[in-house]
């Protein structure tokens, strides 16, 4: 169960984080998957939404809660309960994890490339195999910035289901 997990971790992390005295914004995004079938269960706790790509639906769209609201970074609130949600994945659709350092950069006339920009660019370029795609989103990211290049950490994981085939 992702969301029990993730609020024990929680809970934990308070523990060790109280003392320090400031907060510590430490996000996660958990999920637990079955190649079977295609069905994710995760928790999002404060990470930016990872975005769906639904390649026989043409569609990108962010991975949402069932709840439909943020839950919060980790070690912010003692007894802060994280639920888990569940989405089920079609043969060929993928997961596309990333870090906020992907999006938030700033060109130089001081424009943010902003999520909505990365959604665009990931829609454009949904046909293409991770590997490739990964490279142009990044290319695009980095010829948006200033002397081309990150601000910020940069991480991005793809999870790409085939339907269940080994």
């Amino acid at each position: 169960n992702p969301g029990l997990f993730v609020t024990k971790l929680n809970a934990k992390l308070w523990s060790i984080l109280k003392p320090a005295g400031s907060p510590v914004l430490t996000t996660a995004f958990y999920i637990v998957g079955d190649s079977t079938n295609g069905r994710m269960r995760f928790v999002n706790a404060g990470h930016p939404k990872p975005m769906w790509l639904r390649r026989a639906e043409n569609k990108v769209e962010p991975v949402k809660n069932h709840t439909k609201q943020s839950q919060p970074a980790l070690g912010l609130f003692e007894k802060a309960v994280y639920e888990t949600s569940e989405i089920k994945l079609a043969p060929r659709d993928m997961l596309l994890l990333f870090t906020d350092g992907l999006y938030e950069v700033h060109s130089p006339k001081d424009q943010i490339y902003s999520r909505e920009m990365l959604l665009a660019a990931t829609q454009k370029h949904l046909k293409q195999p991770a590997a490739q795609m990964f490279d142009l989103l990044l290319k695009e990211v980095q010829d948006f910035a200033v002397n081309h290049a990150f601000d910020d950490d940069v991480c991005m994981v793809g999870l790409e289901y085939t339907g269940g085939q080994s």
